[in-house]
């Protein structure tokens, strides 16, 4: 075939070390404290390695990219890492960086939810998460009746892998913020 064939397996990984993130909570906290670490030390030392496992991934993923677009996508037009949404706007480290920013957003977000798990039951858990699906529901309709679906999806298609970076960084900040806040609390049984 001569027309591209574009795939989503490079997001994979992405979602795996989502979990991963997670399990650092669930299973390591209670570890984490028996050793008598803070956990200020552990939420610190957890974001550290969640940015150099980004930025690894990051690297890894321009590499991949860059072996595809040599490769012609391995000869067979079929790219799993080179694709526009990633690499049209600024290239391979645009990339590069976006799929970091997206990993570490990800791990972050992870880390929260699976914060939040610990320190509430599972009700009040499943309770906060169909109350944050109720208000993004609300916030996308109320969006798509004052601006409409054809000016959202331009500012999507506008964006660059430069600004989407940015705003994933933003929201891992709050995310980060927020997770230390829920875990200051937390008892390794709860």
């Amino acid at each position: 075939s001569e027309a591209p064939m574009y795939g989503g397996a490079s997001q994979a990984a992405v979602w795996t070390l989502g979990f991963m993130a997670a399990y650092t909570v669930t299973q390591t906290l209670p570890f984490a404290m028996a050793l008598s670490f803070s956990r200020r030390t552990f939420v610190v030392g957890a974001y550290l390695a969640f940015a150099a496992t980004s930025a690894a991934f990051g690297v890894a993923y321009g590499l991949a990219a860059w072996v595809e677009r040599v490769t012609d996508g391995f000869g067979i037009h079929a790219y799993q890492f080179d694709t526009p949404f990633m690499t049209s706007s600024n290239g391979l480290a645009g990339g590069a960086l976006l799929a970091a920013a997206l990993t570490f957003a990800v791990m972050v977000l992870a880390f929260l939810f699976a914060g939040v798990f610990r320190r509430v039951s599972v009700l009040g858990f499943w309770t906060l998460i169909v109350a944050l699906l109720a208000a993004v529901g609300a916030v996308i309709l109320v969006l798509a009746q004052n601006v409409g679906w054809s000016v959202i999806g331009r500012w999507f298609v506008q964006q660059s892998a430069l600004s989407g970076s940015g705003y994933l960084l933003g929201v891992a900040a709050v995310a980060a913020i927020a997770g230390y806040l829920v875990l200051r609390r937390a008892t390794p049984t709860s």
